[in-house]
């Protein structure tokens, strides 16, 4: 009887033994978790300042020629950042300010540096659309048109060209043409204006038209397809051979 009793009390104790040397146990493993998790946020705080970017010195000394009074040193400067690519990233939102600068030299510079920095923004994409469309320098409105399209911007690209194609100027709705028929299926949005320039007096004005109404595929309207199937006889022949090859990309 006794026996039995100091086994029972012995198992007891053992059992309690492994319940009061577990919980140091448990409590260690908490506390070096705790102090672990507090050490790495230390760390994370030291060692993050000293990770983010810092603008080149470089980049930084072409910037304060940005705003010389001197057109050259401007456009030297600009052109300069736009050779360091994504490290002048910095320069861009200045760029787009001198777009609206009076010397052409400049606009066009500042036009390559944004395109450099891929530094497409609402305010650089309707500032390089108004060069591309209202600019006095026709090299200015070029490389426009040409950052446009390189921006992505390819709905605002053919907007302008559709902008070219009802112009006066015979020069105008022949590059407005041109433009369209290398747009492809986003030259939809002046749909309206390549059936018109289908009966455009210049030969060039017309064959464009077509290629870039064939190049619409399932976007290109009952309209279009009816207009291009009247000029398969064009007096020109290379105006009829552009409509019967679009004809043949639609069917």
């Amino acid at each position: 009887m006794n026996t039995d009793k100091m086994n029972t009390d012995k198992h007891m104790t053992t059992c309690n033994s492994k319940v009061i040397s577990s919980a140091p146990e448990k409590f260690g493993s908490v506390a070096f978790c705790w102090r672990t998790g507090q050490l790495l946020v230390l760390l994370s705080a030291l060692l993050l300042p000293g990770c983010s970017k810092k603008t080149d010195p470089a980049v930084l000394e072409e910037m304060k020629a940005l705003d010389s009074s001197s057109a050259a040193d401007r456009e030297d400067a600009l052109l300069h950042l736009a050779d360091m690519g994504d490290k002048a990233k910095p320069a861009a939102p200045k760029a787009v300010e001198l777009l609206n600068d009076q010397s052409e030299g400049v606009r066009n510079a500042a036009i390559q540096l944004i395109i450099r920095t891929e530094h497409n923004t609402p305010e650089s994409l309707a500032g390089i659309g108004a060069l591309a469309s209202e600019d006095e320098d026709e090299e200015v409105r070029h490389n426009a048109l040409n950052a446009l399209k390189s921006l992505g911007a390819h709905e605002k690209h053919a907007k302008i060209y559709a902008e070219l194609l009802n112009s006066g100027k015979e020069r105008q709705r022949e590059l407005g043409a041109l433009g369209l028929s290398e747009a492809g299926e986003h030259a939809a949005v002046a749909q309206a204006q390549l059936v018109a320039g289908l009966k455009d007096k210049l030969p060039y004005v017309r064959m464009y038209c077509a290629m870039a109404l064939g190049n619409l595929g399932a976007k290109a309207s009952d309209e279009a397809k009816a207009q291009l199937e009247t000029m398969k006889n064009d007096r020109e022949k290379m105006v009829a051979d552009a409509v019967k090859e679009a004809l043949k990309k639609l069917q």
